[in-house]
This record gives C-alpha cells, structure tokens and sequence, in this order.
C-alpha cells in the first residue's frame, strides 16, 4: 500500500522545471463537462464495438516460465517526453514496460523487481525511439505496436478494451466493464487499470471517474490531467 501512494502524488520534486510547468499549464484546460460529453461519446463507441482508429497494438500475453526465466532479456533506455522522463523496456517479442521516471536508478531497481531473473541490458533499438517520438508530435495514430506483457485472463481483457478507446477520448470504469460484458466488476476493472505496465500505450490516462473528474493515476494525478488536456489540444489543433 506505501508503493502504490508513493507512486500518486503529483509531480515529482525530481522533474524538471520545464516539465512541472507544461503540466501545470496543461491541468486546467479539461473541465468537468467537457469529460463528461466525451465520456458519452466514448462509452456509446465501446458498447456498440464499433472500429477504433487507434493504432494496431496486438498484446502478447507472458507466460509465467517466460517471465521467471534466466534466459529472458529486456533491454530498456529512458527518453524525454512533454509529461516528464519515460523508461522503455522490451523483450525480442514486444514492449513489456513503459514507466515515467524522475530517478533511473530506481527505475532499473523497479525493472528489476519486476522480472528478478532476466538479463538486463541498456541499449535502445528502433522500437524504442518510434514509442519515444510519439509523444513529442502530438500524433494520434502509433502505427503497429507489438506488446509483451505479464497478464490474466481478466487483466488481458481490460487492456484490450482500453485501447479501443480512441485518442482524446475518455471512458469510466464502469464503461469498461459494460465493454467486457460485466457491468459489476469496476471495481475489478479499477484495480487491471491501476496495474497497467505500459504507460501511455495502453491508454489507462483516459479511465476517469463518472463525474468527468480525472481520478488517480499511478504516476501522478496532475500529469494524467495534463496529458488529457493534450490529446484533447492535439485534437483540436489537427482538426482545425
């Protein structure tokens, strides 16, 4: 429980001046009626599973074995994005973490942590550096992305409806249950949000509260409002 809320307060003392202020800027834009018209949009699109224009991202679900083996390799390198300092971590099948960072060392610990037995390596390749300049464009379509991650069978369904929610838009937990056909488990839903791995990606930022509140984020209240308030700048730009 001490992890989890040392991961929520709201800017890091760490981040840069640069980053503190871009998401203090950003944080007012969204207002409550604004999220809550799009929530509506959002939630008629998912029910009625119509296609999404976000990018083809194929989840590859890992498998216990592969996670504890001592033959997995992850190679990770940082990059800088508008909302703060990101971690990228890949196996040779897909992306298994992406994690905002204000402290490498701890990063790496974390990475670590979370596959004890892999080979760790720095090194970036091209896969990181297409997830890294998506956040700098202001792009709205990621192009294929292979992801490779540790999952249930409940976990996998929850992330695969996140990411049909498109650009800019926004749902509430219990949107995303009604999407997976249970409309009791937002709680359940809450907590498969909360554990995404792949910040950014797999678009957890746009699951906010029924009242167009942004709610919690895992790596920060005020930076999920800010990066809601640019997809929905972004958005507007592109459409003007």
């Amino acid at each position: 429980m001490k992890q989890r809320q040392a991961k929520r307060k709201f800017i890091s003392d760490d981040a840069s001046s640069e980053t503190r202020e871009f998401m203090q800027e950003c944080r007012p834009k969204i207002d409550t009626d604004y999220a809550k018209r799009i929530r509506l949009q959002t939630r008629a699109e998912l029910l009625n599973s119509h296609p999404s224009d976000e990018p083809k991202i194929t989840i590859n679900r890992m498998s216990d074995d592969e996670c504890d083996s001592s033959q997995l390799v992850i190679s990770y390198s940082f990059a800088a994005t508008p909302f703060g300092n990101i971690m990228i971590a890949s196996t040779s099948k897909g992306i298994c973490s992406v994690e905002f960072c204000d402290d490498r060392i701890t990063a790496v610990k974390n990475l670590n942590d979370s596959f004890p037995k892999a080979i760790l390596r720095e090194a970036t390749n091209d896969v990181h550096q297409h997830v890294a300049a998506l956040f700098c464009k202001g792009r709205c379509n990621m192009g294929e992305i292979k992801l490779h991650v540790r999952a249930n069978e409940f976990r996998m369904r929850v992330w695969n409806v996140l990411l049909r929610i498109p650009f800019g838009g926004l749902a509430s937990y219990s949107d995303i249950a009604a999407a997976i056909g249970n409309q009791r488990a937002a709680r359940a839903v809450g907590s498969a949000v909360g554990d995404n791995p792949v910040a950014l990606i797999i678009p957890c930022h746009r699951v906010i509260l029924s009242t167009g509140q942004p709610g919690s984020y895992r790596w920060g209240d005020t930076r999920k409002a800010a990066i809601i308030a640019w997809e929905a700048d972004t958005l507007c730009r592109l459409s003007d």
